[in-house]
């Protein structure tokens, strides 16, 4: 029987795995975390005994691998639609706008009118968004090169509070600037997403580690897969064929915080390895692996350490009571310090009595080198521009604020799409996968990772002896025909538009 080894337990190290061992592979996955899931995991706080998640999570339709899993864990009804995003300004709680099922027809006039911009720019950021879907975008030309900041700036009709609509969206959504962001990568976001708008997301009712990546666990034990955890992988060691045939491993202690304190090396040692190696780590950790032998085996490697990642802090923010009047969805804090967003658990989670908020600041620089305390005290001042609440509401002994340095996401930058790596590697039994792996996917979403782990599987299996076949199901992008059609239509409406938003007198010290 073959035998794979997989690094790293993320989402696309598990799914790959639980693939593999379906098709007969002997599989052991190897996890420096205490935990399962890495950026779509939970870790546990031993002081509360609960689980603490990286950041809250949009499941959007176009997910087709992830729900095939989500189905086949029989944990679909764990799941709710949403069709709105609500956008907060400071001073008019409980008062929000909102954007509804972004891509819909029959939705545009309600977020022309939502009130998030003025109407006139909420019109010339949809048709942006219908424009910059048309276009094509080769990825070894130089329009790869093009940020979504570059894109607006080169569009007649545009202005800039359309254009900071789409920053706002990137901040919180990938916590990536517009003008860092590639205008290819997120014309793919735009053009899946269009293709089924309704609803525009799915949440899940209830913590990931319970929902989800604690069946999945269960799922891969079962199928006879070995997980280890708190091992870090610290060299891939080369045998004089060039191939892989050892990992130099540190066992690692469980750790004292959510943010890592305590954790250090108990002990090292080597793990001999039997066939392929499939290496789903971030990319900043798998430039570490790329030592001297490593290179000269596969030399493009070398250019992942040009990708860049940012993490997001995220807050479980607990209070002693129920504060009213908040939304269920999405809530967005406009022009709020560290870009803001939240989500209330205690709508979506049973036996909450008391309102429990996933707070996630997108913009987590400022909280460089400032201890847990200070960055929790600076996001409860700014929340409390928006919301009504006082500090004794707060309940601290259950409160955690994760600063998620060791699980940043990765930047879909412009020019990156050179620089991120292949399937396949120089080095016959290493392959790689992760969201940051060169799929169809592109964008660093759940379901990009997971693409790219059964491109990493499938990889395996056509080298090893004969089993069932990976399929890889893709989304389909909007009908561009019908795309190119309606932005004909519009064309001449998107000037009038403009026009009308500089007859608008408005405060125009709020657009950054």
């Amino acid at each position: 029987m073959d035998e794979v080894t997989i690094i790293g337990g993320g989402i696309a190290g598990l799914a790959a795995a639980l693939r593999l061992a379906e098709r007969g592979r002997r599989v052991t996955v190897i996890e420096a975390d205490a935990e399962l899931g890495g950026k779509l995991g939970a870790r546990f706080d031993a002081s509360t005994g609960e689980h603490h998640e990286h950041a809250y999570h949009m499941y959007l339709n176009w997910y087709l691998n992830f729900w095939a899993l989500v189905d086949q864990l029989g944990v679909r009804d764990r799941f709710e639609p949403r069709h709105h995003i609500q956008f907060l300004k400071a001073g008019e709680f409980p008062h929000t706008h909102h954007i509804t099922d972004v891509g819909a027809i029959e939705t545009v006039w309600a977020n022309v009118n939502g009130g998030v911009v003025p109407p006139a720019d909420m019109f010339i950021y949809a048709y942006s968004l219908l424009d910059l879907m048309t276009r094509r975008y080769d990825r070894d030309a130089f329009l790869d090169r093009v940020s979504v900041n570059g894109f607006m700036s080169s569009r007649p009709y545009a202005t800039d509070a359309a254009a900071e609509q789409h920053s706002r969206t990137l901040a919180k959504a990938f916590a990536s600037y517009s003008y860092r962001t590639s205008a290819a990568s997120y014309r793919r976001f735009i053009a899946l997403g269009a293709a089924e708008p309704s609803p525009m997301m799915w949440v899940m009712t209830g913590n990931v580690y319970d929902v989800l990546i604690k069946p999945l666990e269960a799922a891969l034990v079962v199928r006879g897969v070995r997980i280890r955890k708190n091992t870090r992988v610290d060299r891939l060691l080369l045998n004089n064929r060039g191939h892989i045939s050892a990992l130099a491993v540190s066992q690692m202690n469980p750790g004292h915080s959510l943010n890592g304190a305590g954790r250090r090396a108990l002990g090292s040692g080597t793990l001999d390895v039997h066939g392929p190696v499939i290496c789903t780590i971030p990319p900043d950790r798998l430039a570490c692996l790329v030592d001297d032998p490593v290179y000269q085996s596969a030399p493009e490697l070398h250019t992942v350490a040009r990708l860049n990642s940012e993490p997001m802090t995220s807050i479980s923010l607990r209070f002693k009571r129920r504060l009213p009047s908040l939304p269920s969805d999405h809530v967005v804090l406009m022009d709020s310090r560290y870009e803001l967003t939240f989500i209330d658990n205690s709508q979506l989670w049973p036996d909450l009595d008391h309102t429990f908020l996933n707070v996630v600041a997108s913009d987590a620089d400022h909280f460089f080198n400032l201890s847990d305390d200070a960055a929790l005290q600076s996001v409860l001042a700014e929340l409390q521009r928006f919301i009504p609440f006082q500090l004794d509401d707060v309940d601290f002994a259950r409160t955690r604020i994760r600063f998620n340095e060791d699980a940043p996401l990765f930047l879909n930058e412009v020019g990156s799409w050179k620089h991120r790596p292949a399937t396949r590697t120089s080095i016959d039994n290493l392959f790689l996968a992760g969201d940051y792996c060169r799929n169809e996917i592109d964008v660093v979403t759940i379901e990009g990772a997971m693409v790219s782990a059964y491109h990493a599987a499938r990889a395996v299996l056509e080298q090893g002896s004969p089993a069932a076949p990976l399929p890889i199901p893709l989304p389909p992008e909007y009908p561009m025909a019908r795309a190119h059609l309606l932005k004909t239509l519009l064309t001449p409406q998107v000037y009038w538009a403009k026009s009308w938003s500089w007859l608008t007198p408005r405060d125009r010290s709020r657009i950054r």
